[in-house]
């Protein structure tokens, strides 16, 4: 047993040592800060020279671009209390208060002063309702969000409400119901949950809105009493994936009423059907001359006599093909042959641009080129195919690809379509490949005459000459 005075002194030299190592992360935090100070000295006056533009931009970056997660997003109104001159030029340009997120939480009193600060500009407004396990949005909360929201409808330009379930989903609705937006562009009701949807859509009159152009549902909202905008270029339906082509039939074919020119229709995980199993209904969209279709061979139940221009991006098609696998892929470019020859031969016999774009194109080519030819992509640039019902065919677009794929495709092509009498389409690819050295290959092949004015290359730096890629 330790005397008192030996426990004592054991104490007090213990207790020496911890406020010494606490003083000296003390010390540490105060130099740290003397030099934070100090470096915030030196760059006030910086920030005194900048011009208002440039505060602007730096403003807009912060609060919009710079993080990785919507939950991350810095509030304006701490990003613009940099010093006084920051803050009267970010409070005073009502542009820069045009984005407005509301997440669980979010005090009625900050929305109103975003509002207020935003004046009569038009305001892309975003609900995230995403509550953590610790938070409740009770019916009250939500109440309130939108009583302060809905007077300034009337300067909705986006509005955009994503759920973390159904039922919060259903709740919204039935705040937006009788709310009128004269100038809404966008709108977004969707939910995270993969559920079906438990309630009977109440049609909001936003969906009714003359400039509406961009709408964003959950296929179930889409029925026998859904009225479509008269202006919807752009379509994208949610937990289609399990309906089929039936269900998709019955929702495109409601956009016979629409009065567009371009359609842009994205589509969540629709199953690869074969082409001889995909529903055989045809939806007559006369005036159709551009169609950009996301996720989905769907273009076989369009009938579009004026359609010019045909993006496909991203498809499932592409997607079955990552693993490179032979037999898949085989049926996979049977099933896109198929609808390819079925689409050319009796609806779109006036392409003229066609393009392939999307993170998985690279994966589909270099499966072309690993099969030596016999399947894949190959039903897009094998003039027996289909080309012969595209007469009229100007260019073909192309994704950013490896630098061997990318010249097996070249390659393919030049030797390929002349055999058939067809005319080379031109070629577009993006960076980094440029025009002056295709044309140099080109004339060493003696066929300079033919194609140096059909393949084009935005100009630009390059990693390689091609005619080291095309080997």
């Amino acid at each position: 047993m330790p005397t008192p005075k030996r426990y004592t002194t054991t104490f007090h030299r213990s207790m020496r040592l911890h406020l010494d190592t606490e003083c000296q992360k003390l010390q540490t935090l105060i130099d740290r800060n003397r030099k934070v100070r100090a470096r915030i000295e030196r760059e006030m006056p910086l920030i005194e020279c900048l011009s208002s533009e440039i505060i602007s931009r730096v403003f807009k970056f912060t609060i919009a671009f710079s993080y990785s997660h919507i939950h991350d997003l810095p509030s304006p109104f701490v990003v613009s209390q940099v010093n006084q001159r920051w803050r009267s030029v970010v409070v005073n340009d009502a542009s820069l208060w045009t984005k407005l997120y509301i997440f669980p939480g979010t005090s009625p009193e900050v929305v109103r002063a975003y509002l207020l600060h935003s004046k009569q500009h038009l305001l892309n407004l975003t609900f995230y309702l995403s509550p953590p396990q610790s938070l409740v949005i009770t019916p009250d909360d939500l109440r309130a969000l939108f009583e302060t929201v809905i007077p300034a409808s009337h300067r909705w330009k986006s509005l955009t409400v994503l759920t973390s379930d159904v039922s919060l989903l259903a709740r919204c609705e039935k705040h937006l119901v009788g709310v009128l937006a004269p100038n809404l562009k966008r709108l977004q009701l969707s939910s995270f949950s993969g559920r079906r949807l438990c309630y009977k859509p109440r049609f909001p009159k936003l969906f009714a809105t003359s400039s509406l152009s961009h709408l964003i549902l959950h296929h179930e909202c889409i029925n026998e009493r859904f009225a479509f905008a008269s202006h919807i270029t752009k379509l994208h339906l949610a937990g289609i994936g399990m309906a089929g082509y039936e269900q998709l039939y019955n929702i495109l074919s409601r956009c016979t009423v629409l009065e567009h020119r371009v359609l842009d229709i994205v589509i969540r995980r629709v199953p690869a059907l074969p082409f001889q199993e995909a529903y055989q209904g045809v939806i007559k969209l006369s005036s159709l001359h551009t169609l950009h279709l996301r996720n989905a061979l769907c273009f076989h139940l369009f009938d579009a006599p004026a359609l010019h221009t045909l993006y496909l991006t991203h498809d499932p098609i592409f997607s079955n093909l990552c693993k490179c696998e032979f037999n898949p892929a085989q049926i996979q470019c049977e099933q896109l042959t198929g609808a390819l020859e079925h689409m050319g031969a009796y609806r779109f016999g006036g392409i003229r641009h066609f393009g392939v774009t999307g993170p998985n194109v690279e994966y589909v080519l270099a499966s072309l080129v690993l099969m030596e030819e016999k399947a894949c992509l190959g039903a897009l640039i094998t003039p027996a195919n289909f080309w012969p019902y595209w007469p009229q065919l100007e260019t073909i677009s192309l994704p950013a690809l490896r630098s061997d794929v990318t010249g097996w495709v070249c390659r393919f092509m030049i030797a390929r379509f002349p055999a058939k009498g067809i005319r080379l389409p031109k070629i577009r690819l993006p960076a980094p490949f440029a025009a002056d050295p295709l044309t140099e290959w080109l004339q060493e092949k003696n066929c300079r005459e033919h194609y140096e004015n059909d393949i084009d290359f935005p100009r630009g730096d390059f990693a390689m000459r091609l005619e080291d890629v095309l080997r």
